[in-house]
């Protein structure tokens, strides 16, 4: 009975189980968790223009900062947020009013938001009804983000706690439509440019008010938006890629860098993986003839 042909090691390679495969790629991108090894990130205009303007405000200046993505897609706002709301918050005088008209969910994206930034702790002179307000979650969809646009207390005339806008005077007798703003940040990008918050932001503040326009946008969707760039919106922010420019600009490490790092490995390993394993193949290709020949020389 003949001896049953042995695999060769590199048909051994070629057919390796995926789980060994994925289970490299886990720890790679856990990795830059415990070892951050700083990605280079280059600075895009479009980033460096939203953090030069809002090193350009001046005190009683007022930023409407939009929290409008669903709490499925944190991963891709919430570092942009953290960063622009420090930097506002760095500033002296300026005032912010936060508010989302996404879905019920964008309020847990509000909380986290405000849980890394922890204005008690680390911006202790900023004083809630002073410096900052929140509206909450607001539903209606984009009729009411123009609504808002045009009327901002009427469509808001209690802050998410109940307390009429009028007592808080640096907000409601500064900002009498959506042109008192002084910079408009939305948060979402979600359904592109006819998405019912991203297109009324784009209609409303970009298109009649003029105002000075960013977004923080999600990845799958900012190429709807480069032909209003920078005419009408005059910043982005790339998702996580966004977000860890400007956390360089910062210098500061936050989820932003973490996640660009992450990115960066796993696109490294795949580059590695594809690479080697046509090596492996090429080389067992070359083993097959060679056996092919030594069989046909034995014959």
């Amino acid at each position: 009975m003949s001896e049953k042909k042995k695999e060769r090691w590199t048909k051994k390679i070629l057919n390796l189980d995926n789980p060994p495969i994925y289970a490299i790629l886990l720890i790679l991108l856990v990795l830059p968790l415990f070892f951050p090894f700083n990605t280079p990130v280059p600075i895009t205009p479009m980033v460096k223009a939203l953090y030069d303007k809002i090193e350009s405000l001046k005190p009683g200046d007022v930023v409407l900062l939009d929290f409008s993505w669903g709490y499925g897609f944190k991963m891709l706002h919430e570092a942009g947020h953290v960063a622009i709301l420090k930097h506002l918050l760095s500033r002296p005088g300026v005032k912010i009013v936060m508010v989302a008209f996404f879905d019920a969910t964008s309020e847990l994206s509000w909380r986290d938001v405000m849980a890394q930034v922890n204005i008690e702790k680390n911006y202790p002179d900023k004083k809630y009804g002073k410096d900052w307000i929140w509206l909450g979650y607001i539903p209606g969809g984009e009729p009411v983000v123009l609504g808002f646009a045009d009327n901002p207390w009427k469509v808001a005339p209690k802050d998410k706690y109940g307390t009429p806008i009028e007592q808080y005077p640096d907000f409601y007798e500064t900002v009498k439509t959506g042109a008192d703003f002084a910079l408009v940040i939305e948060g979402g990008g979600h359904g592109g440019i006819n998405g019912h918050v991203t297109g009324g932001f784009l209609k409303s503040y970009g298109l009649k008010y003029h105002c000075w326009l960013a977004y923080n946008m999600d990845p799958s969707v900012i190429a709807e938006f480069y032909p209003y760039y920078p005419s009408i919106i005059k910043s982005m922010l790339n998702g996580n890629a966004g977000a860890a420019e400007y956390e360089r600009l910062l210098n500061t490490r936050g989820r932003g860098s973490t996640m660009v790092d992450a990115l960066s490995m796993s696109h490294m390993y795949a580059v590695v993986l594809i690479i080697f394993a046509n090596i492996i193949y090429i080389y067992d290709r070359y083993l097959e003839r060679k056996e092919k020949a030594k069989t046909a020389t034995r014959r």
